[in-house]
Protein backbone atom coordinates (compact mmCIF):
# COMPACT_ATOMS: atom_id res chain seq x y z
CA UNK A 1 0.00 0.00 0.00
CA UNK A 2 1.58 3.74 -1.25
CA UNK A 3 1.95 6.06 1.52
CA UNK A 4 -0.32 8.57 1.22
CA UNK A 5 0.19 12.14 2.06
CA UNK A 6 -1.67 13.86 -0.19
CA UNK A 7 -3.76 16.04 2.14
CA UNK A 8 -0.14 17.06 3.86
CA UNK A 9 -0.58 21.33 3.10
CA UNK A 10 1.72 23.79 4.13
CA UNK A 11 -0.19 26.81 4.11
CA UNK A 12 -4.03 28.83 4.23
CA UNK A 13 -4.64 30.81 1.21
CA UNK A 14 -5.06 34.77 1.78
CA UNK A 15 -8.93 34.39 2.48
CA UNK A 16 -8.50 31.72 4.73
CA UNK A 17 -5.97 33.61 6.49
CA UNK A 18 -8.53 36.41 6.50
CA UNK A 19 -11.45 34.46 7.75
CA UNK A 20 -9.49 32.51 10.35
CA UNK A 21 -8.15 35.47 11.88
CA UNK A 22 -11.54 36.84 12.46
CA UNK A 23 -12.81 33.68 13.42
CA UNK A 24 -9.94 34.21 16.04
CA UNK A 25 -10.95 37.40 17.13
CA UNK A 26 -14.77 36.78 17.35
CA UNK A 27 -13.64 33.65 19.98
CA UNK A 28 -11.23 36.20 21.73
CA UNK A 29 -13.44 38.42 22.23
CA UNK A 30 -16.24 36.03 23.68
CA UNK A 31 -13.84 34.51 26.10
CA UNK A 32 -12.72 38.39 27.97
CA UNK A 33 -16.03 39.84 27.56
CA UNK A 34 -16.65 41.03 30.15
CA UNK A 35 -13.71 39.27 31.89
CA UNK A 36 -14.94 40.81 35.30
CA UNK A 37 -18.34 39.77 35.37
CA UNK A 38 -18.70 38.90 38.66
CA UNK A 39 -17.65 42.04 40.13
CA UNK A 40 -14.97 40.00 42.57
CA UNK A 41 -17.41 37.15 43.70
CA UNK A 42 -15.34 34.16 42.37
CA UNK A 43 -17.91 32.02 42.80
CA UNK A 44 -15.73 28.86 41.53
CA UNK A 45 -13.65 27.35 44.59
CA UNK A 46 -10.83 26.18 41.96
CA UNK A 47 -10.48 29.97 41.04
CA UNK A 48 -10.41 30.93 44.71
CA UNK A 49 -8.17 28.93 45.86
CA UNK A 50 -5.80 29.57 42.07
CA UNK A 51 -5.32 33.03 43.27
CA UNK A 52 -4.55 32.44 46.55
CA UNK A 53 -1.64 30.31 45.60
CA UNK A 54 -0.74 32.52 42.71
CA UNK A 55 0.06 35.83 44.87
CA UNK A 56 2.36 33.84 46.94
CA UNK A 57 4.49 32.25 44.66
CA UNK A 58 7.64 34.73 44.28
CA UNK A 59 11.57 34.23 43.30
CA UNK A 60 13.36 33.18 46.14
CA UNK A 61 15.83 35.56 47.44
CA UNK A 62 17.99 32.92 48.40
CA UNK A 63 19.11 30.69 45.11
CA UNK A 64 20.21 28.22 46.95
CA UNK A 65 16.55 27.69 48.00
CA UNK A 66 15.42 27.65 44.17
CA UNK A 67 14.26 23.84 44.03
CA UNK A 68 14.48 23.03 48.15
CA UNK A 69 10.54 21.94 48.52
CA UNK A 70 10.54 23.55 51.69
CA UNK A 71 12.30 26.69 51.82
CA UNK A 72 11.03 27.61 48.23
CA UNK A 73 8.09 30.20 47.24
CA UNK A 74 7.42 28.67 43.88
CA UNK A 75 6.43 24.76 45.23
CA UNK A 76 2.53 25.34 45.16
CA UNK A 77 2.45 22.58 47.20
CA UNK A 78 4.06 23.95 50.63
CA UNK A 79 3.15 27.10 52.32
CA UNK A 80 6.65 28.43 53.36
CA UNK A 81 5.60 31.36 55.52
CA UNK A 82 3.20 28.94 57.48
CA UNK A 83 5.19 25.89 57.16
CA UNK A 84 2.01 24.25 56.41
CA UNK A 85 0.89 21.41 53.39
CA UNK A 86 -1.54 22.95 50.76
CA UNK A 87 -3.96 21.05 49.07
CA UNK A 88 -2.92 21.93 45.69
CA UNK A 89 -3.92 19.09 42.87
CA UNK A 90 -3.06 20.35 39.92
CA UNK A 91 0.47 21.07 37.99
CA UNK A 92 2.13 24.21 38.01
CA UNK A 93 1.94 25.47 34.89
CA UNK A 94 -1.32 27.43 34.05
CA UNK A 95 0.32 29.05 37.87
CA UNK A 96 3.32 29.95 36.96
CA UNK A 97 1.53 31.56 33.26
CA UNK A 98 -0.39 33.39 35.56
CA UNK A 99 2.19 34.62 38.29
CA UNK A 100 4.26 35.76 35.15
CA UNK A 101 1.53 37.74 33.35
CA UNK A 102 0.57 39.39 36.33
CA UNK A 103 4.58 40.59 37.42
CA UNK A 104 4.82 41.59 33.81
CA UNK A 105 1.41 43.46 34.36
CA UNK A 106 2.40 45.30 37.67
CA UNK A 107 5.64 46.79 36.23
CA UNK A 108 3.52 47.64 33.22
CA UNK A 109 1.03 50.29 35.40
CA UNK A 110 3.05 53.09 36.07
CA UNK A 111 3.08 52.93 31.45
CA UNK A 112 -0.58 52.66 31.76
CA UNK A 113 -1.21 55.11 33.74
CA UNK A 114 0.96 57.55 31.59
CA UNK A 115 -0.42 56.61 28.61
CA UNK A 116 -4.15 57.63 30.12
CA UNK A 117 -5.32 54.48 31.23
CA UNK A 118 -8.62 53.77 33.05
CA UNK A 119 -8.07 54.43 36.64
CA UNK A 120 -9.57 50.71 37.14
CA UNK A 121 -7.18 49.05 34.96
CA UNK A 122 -4.14 50.89 36.28
CA UNK A 123 -5.31 49.45 39.71
CA UNK A 124 -5.51 46.34 38.41
CA UNK A 125 -2.14 46.15 36.67
CA UNK A 126 -0.51 47.59 40.17
CA UNK A 127 -2.15 44.62 42.43
CA UNK A 128 -1.74 42.12 39.79
CA UNK A 129 0.67 40.27 41.81
CA UNK A 130 -0.40 40.94 45.30
CA UNK A 131 -3.91 40.97 45.53
CA UNK A 132 -5.79 37.89 44.43
CA UNK A 133 -9.09 39.58 42.95
CA UNK A 134 -6.72 40.98 40.59
CA UNK A 135 -4.57 38.10 39.99
CA UNK A 136 -7.90 36.29 39.13
CA UNK A 137 -8.56 38.73 36.60
CA UNK A 138 -5.32 38.62 34.93
CA UNK A 139 -5.63 34.34 35.03
CA UNK A 140 -9.12 34.46 33.47
CA UNK A 141 -7.22 36.50 30.26
CA UNK A 142 -4.51 34.17 30.31
CA UNK A 143 -7.11 31.01 29.94
CA UNK A 144 -9.01 33.19 27.34
CA UNK A 145 -5.65 33.88 25.35
CA UNK A 146 -4.49 29.78 25.46
CA UNK A 147 -8.33 28.63 24.33
CA UNK A 148 -8.10 30.96 21.80
CA UNK A 149 -4.82 29.22 20.50
CA UNK A 150 -6.84 26.15 20.63
CA UNK A 151 -9.05 27.41 18.18
CA UNK A 152 -6.32 27.40 15.98
CA UNK A 153 -4.66 24.54 16.54
CA UNK A 154 -8.47 22.63 15.70
CA UNK A 155 -8.44 24.48 12.63
CA UNK A 156 -5.02 23.53 11.96
CA UNK A 157 -5.99 20.04 12.71
CA UNK A 158 -9.09 19.61 10.76
CA UNK A 159 -7.12 21.39 7.86
CA UNK A 160 -4.27 18.51 7.60
CA UNK A 161 -7.12 15.74 7.87
CA UNK A 162 -10.19 17.05 5.75
CA UNK A 163 -10.60 20.65 3.64
CA UNK A 164 -9.88 24.20 4.35
CA UNK A 165 -13.71 24.97 4.53
CA UNK A 166 -14.15 21.96 7.21
CA UNK A 167 -11.09 23.16 9.10
CA UNK A 168 -12.98 27.01 9.26
CA UNK A 169 -15.79 25.36 10.14
CA UNK A 170 -14.77 23.63 13.34
CA UNK A 171 -12.46 26.61 13.96
CA UNK A 172 -15.91 28.73 14.01
CA UNK A 173 -18.01 26.35 15.88
CA UNK A 174 -15.58 25.87 19.08
CA UNK A 175 -15.10 29.49 19.39
CA UNK A 176 -19.19 29.41 19.69
CA UNK A 177 -19.51 26.60 21.63
CA UNK A 178 -21.25 27.07 24.95
CA UNK A 179 -18.73 24.88 26.97
CA UNK A 180 -15.48 26.47 25.73
CA UNK A 181 -16.49 29.59 26.35
CA UNK A 182 -17.90 29.50 30.11
CA UNK A 183 -14.55 27.50 31.04
CA UNK A 184 -12.51 30.25 29.86
CA UNK A 185 -14.21 32.71 31.99
CA UNK A 186 -12.16 30.97 34.79
CA UNK A 187 -8.52 31.02 35.96
CA UNK A 188 -9.43 26.86 36.14
CA UNK A 189 -6.93 24.89 34.52
CA UNK A 190 -8.71 22.65 32.03
CA UNK A 191 -8.76 25.24 29.15
CA UNK A 192 -4.61 25.09 29.76
CA UNK A 193 -4.83 21.47 29.82
CA UNK A 194 -6.91 20.92 26.52
CA UNK A 195 -4.58 23.79 24.82
CA UNK A 196 -1.86 21.60 25.31
CA UNK A 197 -3.68 18.38 24.36
CA UNK A 198 -4.53 19.84 20.84
CA UNK A 199 -0.88 20.72 20.57
CA UNK A 200 0.06 17.15 21.24
CA UNK A 201 -2.60 16.16 18.93
CA UNK A 202 -1.32 18.31 16.11
CA UNK A 203 2.11 16.95 16.42
CA UNK A 204 1.11 13.31 16.54
CA UNK A 205 -0.46 13.95 13.40
CA UNK A 206 2.65 15.52 11.57
CA UNK A 207 4.14 12.16 12.75
CA UNK A 208 1.95 10.45 10.68
CA UNK A 209 1.85 12.91 7.51
CA UNK A 210 5.51 13.52 7.80
CA UNK A 211 7.58 11.12 10.02
CA UNK A 212 10.59 12.52 8.94
CA UNK A 213 9.60 16.28 10.17
CA UNK A 214 11.46 16.68 13.54
CA UNK A 215 8.92 19.48 14.93
CA UNK A 216 5.84 16.87 14.85
CA UNK A 217 7.75 14.96 17.42
CA UNK A 218 9.17 17.80 19.36
CA UNK A 219 5.57 19.70 19.20
CA UNK A 220 4.26 16.05 20.26
CA UNK A 221 6.44 16.27 23.37
CA UNK A 222 5.84 19.72 24.32
CA UNK A 223 2.40 18.97 23.72
CA UNK A 224 2.00 16.02 26.16
CA UNK A 225 4.44 17.47 28.71
CA UNK A 226 2.26 20.52 28.95
CA UNK A 227 -0.63 19.35 29.26
CA UNK A 228 0.18 16.89 32.18
CA UNK A 229 1.55 19.80 33.80
CA UNK A 230 -1.35 21.73 33.43
CA UNK A 231 -3.46 18.95 34.50
CA UNK A 232 -2.34 15.17 35.57
CA UNK A 233 -5.87 14.02 34.20
CA UNK A 234 -4.20 14.59 30.93
CA UNK A 235 -1.73 11.61 31.05
CA UNK A 236 -3.46 9.51 28.20
CA UNK A 237 -2.25 12.05 25.60
CA UNK A 238 0.84 9.94 26.02
CA UNK A 239 -1.00 7.67 24.15
CA UNK A 240 -0.99 9.96 21.26
CA UNK A 241 2.41 9.09 19.94
CA UNK A 242 1.81 5.31 19.72
CA UNK A 243 -1.22 6.01 18.01
CA UNK A 244 0.95 8.05 15.17
CA UNK A 245 3.58 5.66 14.88
CA UNK A 246 1.18 2.58 14.67
CA UNK A 247 -0.74 4.32 11.79
CA UNK A 248 2.67 5.52 10.11
CA UNK A 249 3.64 1.60 10.35
CA UNK A 250 -0.20 0.65 8.66
CA UNK A 251 0.28 3.09 6.01
CA UNK A 252 3.17 1.36 4.92
CA UNK A 253 1.89 -1.80 4.31
CA UNK A 254 3.20 -4.49 2.56
CA UNK A 255 6.81 -4.08 3.75
CA UNK A 256 9.32 -5.57 1.28
CA UNK A 257 10.38 -8.11 3.73
CA UNK A 258 10.52 -9.08 7.77
CA UNK A 259 13.82 -7.60 8.54
CA UNK A 260 12.17 -3.96 7.21
CA UNK A 261 9.40 -4.54 9.10
CA UNK A 262 11.70 -5.15 11.89
CA UNK A 263 13.42 -1.99 11.37
CA UNK A 264 10.15 -0.16 10.53
CA UNK A 265 9.04 -1.31 14.20
CA UNK A 266 12.06 -0.45 15.62
CA UNK A 267 12.46 3.55 13.98
CA UNK A 268 8.56 4.09 14.90
CA UNK A 269 9.92 2.87 18.82
CA UNK A 270 12.76 4.96 18.45
CA UNK A 271 10.27 8.02 17.72
CA UNK A 272 8.23 7.13 20.02
CA UNK A 273 10.61 7.11 23.24
CA UNK A 274 12.06 10.52 21.75
CA UNK A 275 8.57 12.12 22.60
CA UNK A 276 8.31 10.64 25.83
CA UNK A 277 11.81 12.07 26.40
CA UNK A 278 10.48 15.44 25.65
CA UNK A 279 7.44 15.25 26.68
CA UNK A 280 9.14 14.42 30.32
CA UNK A 281 11.72 17.34 29.95
CA UNK A 282 8.76 19.65 29.13
CA UNK A 283 7.18 18.21 32.28
CA UNK A 284 9.76 18.82 34.88
CA UNK A 285 10.37 22.44 33.82
CA UNK A 286 6.43 23.11 34.14
CA UNK A 287 6.03 21.20 37.28
CA UNK A 288 9.31 21.02 38.81
CA UNK A 289 8.10 20.17 42.10
CA UNK A 290 5.92 16.88 41.54
CA UNK A 291 9.50 15.62 41.17
CA UNK A 292 10.87 17.49 44.09
CA UNK A 293 8.51 17.52 46.15
CA UNK A 294 7.24 13.76 45.18
CA UNK A 295 5.95 12.70 48.80
CA UNK A 296 3.61 15.95 48.94
CA UNK A 297 2.36 15.77 45.53
CA UNK A 298 1.24 11.93 46.04
CA UNK A 299 -0.30 13.26 48.93
CA UNK A 300 -2.34 15.79 47.71
CA UNK A 301 -2.88 14.29 44.50
CA UNK A 302 -3.54 10.30 44.77
CA UNK A 303 -4.50 9.78 48.33
CA UNK A 304 -6.43 13.26 49.55
CA UNK A 305 -8.10 13.79 45.77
Amino acid sequence: MQRRVSRFRFGPTAPANAALALILLLGLSVRVWPVAYDQGMASHPDERSNSYYGVSLAWPSNPNHLFAPRQSPLNPFWDVSRKTPRNFTYGHLPLYLGAVCAALLSHAAPLLEAAGGPATWVATARQASDDAQAFRLVGRFVMALLDTVTIGLLYLIARRTYTERTALLGALLYALALMPVKDSHFFTFDVASATFVALAVYGSLTMVQAPDRLWGWVLAGLGIGWAVASKFSALPAGALPLVAVGLDLWMRRPFADRRACIRAFGAGLGRVAAVWAIAFLAFALASPFVLLDWERFRTAVWVEQ
